[in-house]
């Protein structure tokens, strides 16, 4: 799964992404993770990039987005399960997911993500972050939801997530969906409607990604700082 990660900052991500049009989006934070009740306008966002047509133009643009995801056609922003993360493997069958993988596809672009092992005084947390300074491109899906025509629209999302591969699953039984950057611009070409078998072949490659990520164990810290990376041997 991938229920906190490191965002990345927005010069970067407009430089790695090559994104047309930002939103206002929010300052980069070491402790990025979902909202689970309705804050209102208190609520956290992340930053998430897509392809989308205005007016017959189609541009890159990376917007604010509330984490997890809330389909188009639900009552209630706040859903009663857990949507943050889509499984890869049957997001094409669901009705949660199914219309917005199709055609909303996304990237929430990362320094680094954790991921936890265990539960109770057993827990441990893990960084997952690439050997250098790259930027991870983690593939979700989208939608825009509003109460009623008077209300405005809100960009809510969701990482999809694969089978952890090899040492990455001896930490956790699922991983982000890493993408690699020549799928980005297939993955959020609004002009392909992914099925099944689009999803599958960018989780195949996505797990080659998540292979190539170094790790570590970090403290069980809830806070924004770069304490959150330290090492627990170091602290």
């Amino acid at each position: 799964m991938c229920g906190r990660y490191v965002t990345a900052d927005t010069a970067t991500i407009v430089d790695v992404f090559q994104v047309d049009e930002v939103g206002e989006l929010p300052a980069p934070t070491f402790n990025a993770r979902p909202v689970f009740e309705d804050l209102g306008s208190d609520e956290p966002r992340v930053p998430v990039v897509v392809d989308s047509v205005r007016d017959g133009v189609s541009k890159r643009r990376c917007w604010p987005a509330r984490w997890p995801f809330t389909p188009s056609w639900s009552k209630s922003l706040v859903m009663k399960g857990p949507t943050f993360n889509a499984v890869a493997e049957t997001v094409a069958e669901k009705p949660m997911w199914r219309d917005a993988i199709a055609t909303h596809r996304s990237i929430f672009p990362a320094v680094g993500y954790y991921e936890t092992q265990g539960g109770g005084r057993k827990r441990k947390r893990f960084y997952f972050h690439p050997d250098g300074d790259e930027v991870l491109a983690l593939g979700g899906l989208y939608s825009w939801w509003r109460a009623n025509r008077e209300s405005p629209w809100i960009m809510t999302a969701a990482i999809l997530t694969i089978r952890a591969p090899g040492q990455a699953g001896t930490i956790h039984s699922r991983a982000p969906m890493v993408l690699p950057a020549d799928l980005w611009d297939d993955w959020l070409d609004p002009g392909i409607t992914a099925g099944q078998e689009f999803i599958d072949a960018a989780s195949q490659e996505a797990s080659s990604v998540v292979q190539s990520l170094q790790f570590y164990e970090v403290g069980l810290l809830d806070e924004n700082s770069p304490a959150m990376l330290r090492p627990v041997d170091s602290a």
